[in-house]
């Protein structure tokens, strides 16, 4: 029961992280200005949240009771007024592509779909790293923040043997073309959750 509500606390942090980062951004832009959509038009007291998760078919069972946690999330920011004077609107996308599970091209679509509101002001997800990988260039181009609630392949954001990430143990430039950090994780690497299952499974004996 305990693994399973961490679990669930992990899939849920992405929505206040980003809500979080709006209040401290006050009444300045609400969005992150893309090469697509431009600029919020000025005056607009709505700010969008989306998230980008697989909500159907086999992923379905993963993916919904994030993206209901991420709503409610933004309903209640909204009750409590968390950021004044601005309204919340809750944006759900499914990267659940024609073979019924997630799909990288699917997910990317989704991303530039997004990147093309301007009152976006950044999107949960996604939840798989396969997704992320068709992602993350395209977000970081933009730009606009991507917080992923479950990745944990270590390729995306750090150096790793050759083997780890198709041949090449950095990817990071192709990830994040721009030099710029536009994509954040809550979940742990896969290089410390063994040590730490093993660790864990040690002491408990």
């Amino acid at each position: 029961m305990q693994k399973r509500w961490s679990r669930i606390l992990a899939l849920t942090m992405g929505i206040p992280l980003l809500l979080a980062i709006l209040a401290a951004c006050g009444s300045g832009t609400t969005s992150t200005g893309s090469s697509s959509g431009g600029n919020a038009p000025a005056g607009s007291t709505t700010i969008k949240v989306a998230t980008e998760l697989p909500v159907s078919g086999k992923d379905e069972s993963a993916g919904k009771p994030t993206e209901n946690g991420a709503h409610l999330a933004v309903d209640e920011a909204n009750a409590a007024n968390t950021i004044p004077g601005y309204k919340l609107v809750f944006v759900p996308k499914d990267d659940v592509g024609p073979s019924g599970s997630h799909d990288g091209a699917t997910g990317q679509k989704n991303v530039q779909d997004l990147i093309g509101d301007a009152l976006v002001a950044g999107i949960v997800g996604p939840l798989n790293s396969s997704v992320a990988v068709a992602e993350m260039p395209v977000a970081n181009q933009a730009p606009i923040a991507l917080i992923s609630p479950s990745n944990t392949n270590d390729c995306l954001t750090q150096t790793t043997p050759d083997y780890e990430c198709g041949g090449a143990n950095n990817k990071i430039s192709t990830y994040r073309p721009t030099g710029k950090v536009t994509y954040f994780r809550i979940a742990t690497l896969d290089q410390f959750q063994g040590a730490a299952l093993a660790d864990y499974g040690f002491k408990e004996k």
